[in-house]
């Protein structure tokens, strides 16, 4: 799980908007969901963002969308993790 690491302060410093770099935490915190089996939380944020996107408009820089991506990136790609080292051990 380092890719956050590595990722988010590239597009940060492309972007060059430090605030960005709050989102590695939002990816871990993502990966906490998955990891816990929360199935409440992200359905909420998800309904949350599509109201706060009907009202603001979807721009995928601003700070709240990168934030909800982030997490929701953290949450999938761990989820898919899991479930391959849950194949792997089948086989």
């Amino acid at each position: 799980m380092i890719s956050p690491i590595i990722s988010i302060p590239l597009i940060a410093y492309k972007m060059d908007d430090w605030y960005m770099l709050i989102s590695i935490g939002f990816w871990y915190g993502g990966v906490l969901l998955a990891l816990f089996k929360n199935k409440v939380i992200l359905p909420l944020l998800t309904l949350f963002m599509i109201g706060y996107w009907i009202k603001e408009g979807f721009h995928v820089l601003e700070y709240a969308t990168f934030f909800y991506f982030s997490a929701l990136l953290g949450y999938l790609l761990y989820l898919i993790a899991d479930e391959y080292d849950e194949q792997s051990k089948v086989y």
